[in-house]
């Protein structure tokens, strides 16, 4: 018995520490400022083309980050604003 509630209460350490590192994000603003670059992937008789973008991100403070948006499935227009949440690795 000792040991079963060990183990159930090791596994709910264990879930609850990993949901909350995979959770931990914060949000970017970016804006469209260049053409991205087209991709296209065929997949049987379907192809599909999407656009992906590098460009520099801002969290609500103005620091800047990196950031990479990917999939977008239409080209953007430029300067549109997007707001991309990125997950923080520490």
């Amino acid at each position: 018995m000792k040991y079963l509630l060990s183990v159930i209460v090791l596994a709910i350490l264990v879930f609850g520490g990993y949901n909350w590192y995979m959770g931990q994000s914060e949000d970017y603003y970016v804006q469209i400022t260049n053409e991205g670059t087209k991709t296209t992937q065929t997949d049987g008789s379907e192809t599909y083309i999407n656009y992906e973008y590098e460009l520099p991100g801002y969290n609500e403070a103005g620091k800047e980050k990196k950031t990479q948006i990917h999939g977008i499935s239409r080209a953007s227009t430029k300067n549109e604003s997007l707001l991309k949440s990125l997950t923080v690795y520490s």
